[in-house]
């Protein structure tokens, strides 16, 4: 399998009009050789052959979901400040921050907070309580 490597970054940089970055390309590569190394069987062709498909798969999912995606890990080391941020300002001011005041007290664009706002927020479903114009919001 260490041999077919290179193949594998050949195959991802195939893909590279995806607006992915090419490293996720290049361990999604990696990751489908990996499976396909355990379904391989050395009397049904070459290995190459069957790994590439797996690659082609792989790569095609991620190319058409990854883009739509939030990519939280250059956000990662922030999410900490906006959190204790939010519970100061919480209670000294005793409303929710906006996302301006965020943004401008952490010296952060208003679109990068924008995004760690939303990779942060919790997750509600909509249950009807059975009354009319009643909904409750419960914590998925």
């Amino acid at each position: 399998m260490h041999t077919n490597l290179k193949h594998a970054v050949f195959t991802a940089l195939k893909f590279s009009n995806y607006n992915v970055p090419i490293e996720d390309l290049i361990q999604t590569a990696f990751l489908a050789m990996w499976e396909a190394s355990a379904t391989f069987d050395c009397r049904k062709g070459k290995f190459f052959n069957h790994a590439y498909t797996h690659m082609r798969k792989a790569l095609n999912f991620i190319g058409i979901t990854l883009p739509h995606m939030i990519t939280v890990r250059p956000l990662i080391n922030d999410i900490p400040r906006i959190k204790r941020f939010q519970k100061s300002y919480l209670q000294t001011h005793g409303v929710e921050p906006e996302v301006e005041d965020i943004a401008k007290a952490l010296k952060l664009t208003e679109k990068k907070t924008a995004l760690i706002l939303q990779a942060i927020a919790p997750v509600y479903r909509v249950c009807d309580t059975s009354s009319k114009n009643h909904y409750q919001l419960k914590f998925i």
